[in-house]
């Protein structure tokens, strides 16, 4: 009666995320914050990770562990004399030996916090491969975790370590730009358990009442994907051909009565998923090792390579870190900063999926629920600011990382107005940074190389930028002419003063007619063609971009007619000019958002002095009676 019950609780959970699906992406945010300092950061950029071997003792019903790992490097610097690596300060370090066989003494090794500096015996050359085998214990409180499942009482060890946290339970170097070559997971633990990891299981070693599990991954790995979990597992697997090759998909699954036909249907799933993917963006990139799943008792999922943790199973939560595959761990992000090219994709592969699983219904009103999410608050930029970087929030904000990241990516397929184009752009993006990270200027400068477009606007407003757009559409029709006037508004005016993303408006009356309109200023009237007569108009009918609009058909005589003041030079140097024929206010605004200047004149030409100003990039609002107008103001002092 009791599992019944929580059958029953567990489904109407499951029911509830279907029901609001881009909810479940969230990472389950554990970290500390113990982020390395550039001093340490650039000692461990003297030397290339080529594997990590981690060899330890885990258990499913603590987070103590004890072992080794030995981190095989490369000299990038002329000499090396000393070695920095990344381990919790809680972890106590047993031995340290240098080629396997050299002893270190510990007199050696200094820390601070996480950050642990070994001075080395001897003076290691450029280009010479080494290895340094840390043996340590202790108990994690971050990286690994110990948890008991709520709705099916399996308690489970498993690794979740994104941002920051893998130097809680393995000594390693948490740099993005520096993907080890291979990974080497041991774990010997009690022979109830099972362990899953990365790769490939290449033998399980009976030790009397221990087992010992060996995994191993030959494709490069981000150290934060690198993983483990331990617990009372029951295996489901199977193989799918995707492309003409067998992929196996291994799941371990809590090993109770109910678990597997309960989840079954959704993770059988997985299997069109990696053909649907493979199709858009080339075959599944780690096909010769496997796809799977581990559980663990936490909300969502996380992409560990070759093997995701995930605490259930949905359709929208596989396709989401089953996607991340591709779009973070074959690509990863080059920064933190950088963090949408994971998050955004995976998010939007997922809508994808929806949309190729042929419920455009549902995908449909869920890209509108995100819009509506991400115009919940009026600001906040897809790219995360250095500032923010000590935020693991801010890092992964679900309505900008996520959702704005998505619906992004969702505008830059509308400005490229070609799928194909799209899809092979993106499936050429896999090839490019196969096995290696990338940033947000070089995904722009790849996509623009890629399609011929110029698309500095869209990153400037979209990425960069923060807001979104209001639109007050007035219209009439006067025969076969359809005069329109065009009011954009932003959430954002001192940051994002203006969206420059064309807009289509459906036409519709005696027919049909899609048109798109390229706003050049926020206030702008225009005069469009139709041979038919127009009773409405709809503003991005198929929902490109994330935005407001209000639509008035208004008389011929009443349609308001704004006045733009004209404003030169721009760039300035010393000062402006604005030509007004009506009385007007000025607002300067700087790149925070500080209101620097304010004045009013009356109409007329006036110049508007700039000596006090430094160079640089500025913000003006010019408003009278017939309208508000956003411009940037560029400043180039001559010296």
């Amino acid at each position: 009666m009791k599992k019944a019950l929580l059958l029953l609780i567990f489904a109407l959970v499951v029911f509830a995320q279907k029901k609001n699906p881009y909810a479940i992406y969230c990472k389950n945010l554990r970290t500390q914050l113990q982020i390395g300092s550039p001093y340490h950061r650039d000692l461990m950029n003297r030397y290339d990770i080529h594997s990590y071997i981690l060899d330890l003792q885990i258990e499913r019903d603590t987070t103590w562990i004890a072992g080794n790992t030995t981190i095989i490097a490369s000299v990038l610097t002329t000499n090396l004399d000393t070695f920095a690596f990344e381990l919790d300060s809680l972890m106590q370090i047993d031995s340290i030996f240098l080629n396997n066989t050299q002893k270190i003494p510990l007199s050696n090794l200094s820390t601070a916090g996480s950050e642990r500096i070994l001075k080395l015996p001897v003076n290691l050359t450029q280009n010479q491969v080494f290895s340094v085998t840390i043996h340590y214990h202790g108990t994690a409180v971050r990286g690994l975790y110990n948890e008991t499942s709520q709705f099916w009482g399996s308690q489970i060890t498993y690794s979740l370590t994104e941002p920051y946290d893998a130097a809680g339970w393995f000594p390693c170097k948490q740099e993005l730009n520096d993907k080890t070559d291979s990974v080497h997971v041991i774990v010997t633990t009690d022979s109830s358990n099972k362990v899953g990891s990365n790769g490939i299981l290449i033998n399980v070693t009976p030790l009397g009442n221990k087992v010992r599990y060996h995994w191993r991954s030959t494709y490069p790995m981000a150290y934060y994907l690198i993983s483990v979990a331990v617990g009372d597992y029951q295996e489901y697997s199977f193989v799918r051909n995707v492309q003409g090759v067998p992929i196996l998909v291994m799941n371990y699954l809590y090993d109770v009565p109910g678990v597997l036909p309960f989840f079954k249907n959704e993770i059988d799933t997985t299997g069109w998923l990696l053909e649907f993917f493979s199709d858009l963006f080339g075959l599944y990139p780690f096909a010769q090792e496997k796809y799977g799943h581990s559980m663990a008792p936490f909300g969502g999922g996380m992409e560990h390579q070759t093997m995701t943790t995930q605490g259930y199973f949905t359709f929208w939560l596989t396709a989401h870190e089953l996607a991340h595959q591709w779009f973070g761990d074959n690509v990863t992000c080059g920064r933190w900063n950088d963090i949408w090219l994971n998050e955004g994709f995976a998010t939007y592969l997922s809508l994808l999926a929806i949309w190729g699983a042929g419920d455009s219904a549902t995908a449909d009103q869920w890209l509108q629920d995100m819009h509506n999410d991400i115009m919940s608050q009026p600001g906040g930029s897809v790219y995360v600011p250095d500032a923010m970087l000590t935020d693991v929030n801010r890092i992964f904000n679900a309505r900008l990382t996520y959702r704005k990241g998505a619906a992004a990516i969702h505008t830059l397929r509308y400005l490229i107005a070609n799928d194909s184009l799209f899809f092979q752009t993106l499936k050429n993006y896999q090839i490019q940074f196969k096995d290696s990270f990338c940033t947000t200027p070089q995904f722009q400068q790849f996509v623009e190389q890629q399609t011929g477009k110029n698309l500095q606007n869209f990153f400037d407003e979209w990425i960069y930028g923060e807001g979104y757009p209001t639109y007050n559409v007035q219209w009439y029709q006067q025969n076969d002419t359809l005069y329109l006037q065009i009011n954009q508004t932003t959430s954002m005016p001192s940051v994002t003063p203006f969206f420059s993303t064309p807009i289509e408006i459906l036409l519709q009356g005696t027919k049909d007619s899609l048109i798109q309109i390229t706003p050049t200023q926020n206030i702008e009237n225009f005069k469009v063609p139709v041979g038919f007569t127009v009773n409405n108009l709809v503003v991005d009918p198929n929902n490109w971009i994330v935005n407001q609009a209000t639509v008035t058909k208004v008389v011929a005589t009443a349609q308001p007619q704004a006045t733009l003041p004209l404003i030169y030079p721009n760039p300035a140097e010393d000062y402006f000019v604005i030509e007004t024929p009506q009385r007007t206010r000025i607002k300067i605004y700087d790149v925070t958002g500080e209101l620097v200047y304010i004045t009013a004149v009356d109409s007329g030409i006036h110049r508007i002095p700039l000596i006090s100003f430094a160079s640089g990039s500025y913000f003006l609002v010019i408003e009278n009676d017939t309208g508000v107008w956003r411009r940037k103001l560029l400043l180039h002092r001559i010296k």
